[in-house]
């Protein structure tokens, strides 16, 4: 199970516990002072009193793939995307330097809860392949009661890659593509994201059409662990899909290169 989860559920385990002994003890305080009714209504009002300060304020995800219905734009509700917060702060030293991170899903209205202060984050939302959410920000979502992400159509990104000597397709190849801010290569996503191409070679990725991409094969990696090391890296392309799909045909990788 992921670690994230594994906090929240000690956190409300935690939460439930302080609940039921501070009911406990008030009622063993005032066992004689109290009427039944008010002693029922402890079980009420001092779980809302504990718990108040957690209960956060709701974040709404539209989808902004648009479809014209009588010259009109419809938007309708992201419901059931994947919604990843992670701190921008990418020079991290230790366990301990780890900020905390939110790992949910959208209910049926498009809408999550972020369990911590949304403060210089990436937000990344991931839904179907056709759109997603991805971007930096600094303080404006803990400030703002409520927030609005507009999902973006992706950019259909494809291609092939073959061995640079024999030119032959690299089936099954683990590859990885990495997440840049166009203007600020200092920016980019806490980890890169990762596929394998199929029995021909070929690829297909569902990017963000303002993003910046680096494109990369680790050598002698073929396994999809979570996680690094991404050294050796060997570049493949880096690439700006723009708002349009993009055919990159055929990529050679040095046969030295090519992981076994």
């Amino acid at each position: 199970m992921d670690h994230n989860i594994w906090c929240h559920l000690w956190y409300h385990t935690g939460m439930m516990s302080m609940v039921i002994l501070a009911i406990l003890a008030v009622r063993r305080v005032f066992a004689n002072r109290l009427s039944p009714t008010l002693r029922h209504l402890l079980w009420v009002f001092v779980p809302l009193v504990i718990c108040l300060p957690t209960i956060n304020i709701p974040i709404v995800v539209d989808n902004a793939n648009v479809v014209t219905v009588g010259g009109h734009f419809l938007t309708t509700p992201a419901a059931g995307r994947s919604v990843h917060i992670i701190s921008n702060d990418l020079n991290v030293r230790s366990v301990d330097d780890i900020k905390p991170s939110t790992f949910t899903r959208t209910d049926s209205e498009g809408i999550f809860r972020s369990t911590q202060p949304p403060t210089g984050v990436t937000v990344d939302i991931q839904g179907s392949r056709t759109e997603q959410y991805f971007a930096w920000h600094g303080n404006e979502l803990a400030q703002a009661k409520e927030y609005e992400f507009q999902m973006v159509k992706s950019s259909i990104v494809k291609g092939r890659l073959l061995d640079g000597e024999t030119k032959e397709p690299l089936a099954n190849q683990l590859y990885f593509y990495w997440r840049y801010h166009p203007d600020d290569p200092g920016k980019k996503a806490f980890m890169p994201q990762q596929q394998y191409t199929n029995a021909n070679g070929e690829f297909t990725m569902p990017l963000h059409p303002k993003l910046k991409y680096e494109i990369f094969i680790v050598a002698n990696r073929q396994s999809n662990h979570g996680g690094g090391p991404y050294t050796p890296k060997i570049e493949i392309a880096v690439i700006e899909p723009s708002d349009g799909d993009m055919d990159l045909g055929d990529l050679l990788v040095a046969p030295a290169k090519i992981a076994h």
